[in-house]
């Protein structure tokens, strides 16, 4: 794990990601651009990740801003397991806990495209709390991703699994597809497991529901993700 880490100390935060700083002044953001600086750790894909190797001082008390690649967080609860991909903007605190322990869970955390983070430890929160909007852009990164995982929760309610396949992964385009002529090209190479984890259902039942809609030509596997054609899910709804 160690040899997988890199550290870059006092990077400004606004230079690795302005639009944080989008409400502020223009003599504001210069000044915060000066005195909000953070340090960086680079994780290398395909490493679970201990959390406290990360650059903080406090690793409980840190929050991570994804700056560069996706993540995987995995919970298990009993036999039944669900997934939450994270990528560049996404803000989360890896330590949080509820302080309830009636149904115990597990959790571990996966690096699927080489990740670059920014800590967002104590030291610097005191800094940020200078420019309230910056904490308020921060705090909105974390309701977007709430809001995120809401949707899913809801996609995953459809009764027939090839629609729910077919729902995560224009969910998954939304953020991170890129427009093409007829469709809309996802590169992320998820696992059938990683699907199955997504839509609340079984690797089996995912390989076959992929096959279903590859024969209606809504979904191609094409190198290291998917290609999804239109129309898509909310076209479809907006026409009915």
């Amino acid at each position: 794990m160690s040899g997988s880490v890199g550290l870059t100390h006092g990077v400004a935060l606004l230079d690795i990601e302005p639009s944080l700083g989008a409400q502020l002044c223009p003599d504001d953001f210069r000044e915060a651009q000066r005195s909000c600086v953070a340090n960086l750790v680079g994780v290398r894909r395909g490493k679970r990740i201990a959390w406290d190797l990360l650059g903080s001082d406090d690793p409980v008390a840190s929050a991570f801003l994804v700056i560069r690649g996706v993540l995987t967080r995995r919970l298990v609860v009993g036999d039944r397991r669900g997934s939450e991909l994270l990528g560049r903007g996404d803000v989360f605190y890896p330590s949080c806990a509820p302080g309830e322990r009636m149904v115990v869970s597990e959790t571990s955390w996966r690096v699927e495209e080489t990740a670059l983070l920014a800590v967002l430890d104590e030291r610097l929160h005191r800094r940020l709390a200078a420019w309230p909007r910056l904490l308020m852009a921060l705090h909105e990164r974390s309701v977007l991703r709430s809001h995120s995982l809401l949707v899913r929760l809801a996609m995953a309610e459809h009764p027939q699994i090839a629609r729910r396949v077919h729902l995560v992964l224009w969910h998954l385009a939304d953020r991170w597809g890129t427009v093409e002529e007829h469709g809309v090209f996802l590169p992320l190479k998820l696992s059938r497991v990683m699907l199955a984890d997504l839509v609340c259902s079984t690797r089996e039942s995912v390989s076959r529901s992929l096959g279903v809609l590859e024969r209606r030509g809504l979904v191609r596997g094409r190198g290291s993700g998917y290609f999804l054609r239109f129309p898509s899910p909310a076209q479809t709804q907006a026409k009915a």
